[in-house]
C-alpha cells in the first residue's frame, strides 16, 4: 500500500509539473506578423492610413503638454494662478514639470497666523454653496472660481 500511495503521489506531482508548462512555448522570439482580412484595396488603404496615424499619435515625437515660458498675466497674479498656473515652469530630463513656489506666491495666504486660518476654516465650514456651473464648460467654471476668490 505504501508503494502504491507513493507512486500515486509521484504521478500527481508529475502531472502538476506538466500542467505548469502547458502555457510555455519555445519560439525563435520573432514576432508573428498579424494577418488581416479586408474586403478590398480601399479597405486596405484605409486601415494602413489609420495604423499610420495611430503610430504617429503614439510616437514620442507627438507633442505633450509644454509649460509656457511667458504668460498673458502678471506672474503671481490671481488670473495667472487660475488661468495659466504652469507659466514659467520648466521640465526635467524625465518630462516632469518643475514649478517653483516662491515666498511671494504664498505671502498673501497669511499661513503663519493661526487665528486667520481658524477664521477661514469656520467661514468655509459655514458656507455650503453649491455652484450651478456646467461641468463641460471650463471657462464658466474658472470664472465662477475667480468670482469666489474675489469675494
Amino acid at each position: 500500500m505504501k508503494a502504491e500511495i507513493g507512486n500515486y503521489i509521484r504521478e500527481c506531482e508529475k502531472y502538476e509539473e506538466m500542467e505548469k508548462l502547458n502555457d510555455v512555448y519555445v519560439t525563435d522570439h520573432v514576432p508573428i506578423e498579424p494577418k488581416l482580412n479586408t474586403m478590398s484595396e480601399e479597405e486596405d488603404q484605409d486601415f494602413f492610413d489609420y495604423q499610420k496615424s495611430l503610430d504617429e499619435y503614439n510616437s514620442d515625437a507627438a507633442p505633450a503638454f509644454t509649460p509656457s515660458k511667458s504668460s498673458r498675466y502678471d506672474r503671481g497674479s490671481l488670473m495667472q494662478r487660475i488661468m495659466d498656473p504652469f507659466a514659467h515652469a520648466t521640465k526635467d530630463e524625465n518630462g516632469a514639470i518643475l514649478y517653483q513656489v516662491s515666498e511671494k506666491d504664498m505671502s498673501h495666504l497669511d499661513l503663519d497666523n493661526e487665528e486667520v486660518l481658524k477664521e477661514e476654516y469656520e467661514r468655509l465650514k459655514s458656507k455650503a454653496d453649491v455652484w450651478d456651473v456646467d461641468e463641460e464648460d471650463e471657462d464658466a467654471w474658472r470664472m465662477a472660481l475667480v468670482e469666489e476668490l474675489e469675494s
